[in-house]
This record gives structure tokens, C-alpha cells and sequence, in this order.
């Protein structure tokens, strides 16, 4: 039964652990995108979805770099000096992602999540997969 227990508390303590929030890091309206894309500094913009999500429909100039590779991968597209959106569609895959960048030492890192009716169909529109 104390087994039982101590898995449902750090159950608990992981749920909390993961949606705390993150430090510097700003949601984006579209407009406010908009505006940063339209800047004077450049602007890499990341979609952390899933890759079949990201193949079926993408914001032009993302690049698709899903959560579980990031670790490995970011230090091919980004550095620690750019300006950096991750897009997805979730908000703990977010976090995840600007949590990873930040111990790396970004320091302007966005948030935008991505418009919830291109997920409202479970077929794919490219592939016509389910």
C-alpha cells in the first residue's frame, strides 16, 4: 500500500514539476509574430511537433526540430544569440523546449502556439493518413 503512495506523490510532484513555468519566456499573439518577423534582428522560428504534424502543415520558414531531438540537434540551427519562437501545439512541449535552449544560454526565446483548427481533423490533408 506505501509503495502505492509514494508513486502517487511523485506522480504529483512530475505533473507540477512539469507545468511550472518558465522564466523569460512570452507567449506570442499572431500579430505580435508578425511584428517580430518584421524586425531588425532575424527571427528563427522552430516548430517542436511532432514531424508528421509538421509535413502536413508548417509555417513558411520554420524549421521542424521535435522535442525529443533537440537536445541533440539545436546546435546545427540555432545558437545562443538568436532570437528564437518555438511553435507548437502544446504548451508543456514549449516549455520543454525553452527550458532546454535557456540552460544553453538563449536569452530571447517565444513561445506561439500553433492554430488549434489545423488540428481539428485526425486525417492528415497531405497524406490522407489517420
Amino acid at each position: 500500500m506505501w509503495i502505492l503512495v509514494v508513486l502517487l506523490i511523485m506522480g504529483l510532484l512530475y505533473a507540477v514539476w512539469t507545468q511550472r513555468p518558465v522564466q523569460g519566456l512570452h507567449y506570442l499573439q499572431p500579430h505580435e509574430l508578425q511584428a517580430l518577423r518584421e524586425g531588425t534582428s532575424p527571427v528563427k522560428q522552430v516548430d517542436v511537433r511532432e514531424p508528421a504534424d509538421y509535413y502536413c502543415r508548417h509555417m513558411e520558414e520554420a524549421v521542424s526540430m521535435y522535442v525529443g531531438r533537440m537536445p541533440y540537434v539545436w546546435s546545427q540551427v540555432l545558437s545562443p544569440g538568436d532570437t528564437v519562437v518555438l511553435i507548437g501545439a502544446r504548451k508543456r512541449h514549449i516549455r520543454k523546449a525553452a527550458r532546454l535552449l535557456k540552460r544553453r544560454g538563449f536569452s530571447r526565446v517565444y513561445g506561439y502556439m500553433y492554430p488549434c483548427e489545423a488540428f481539428a481533423t485526425r486525417v492528415h490533408p497531405c497524406c490522407g493518413c489517420a
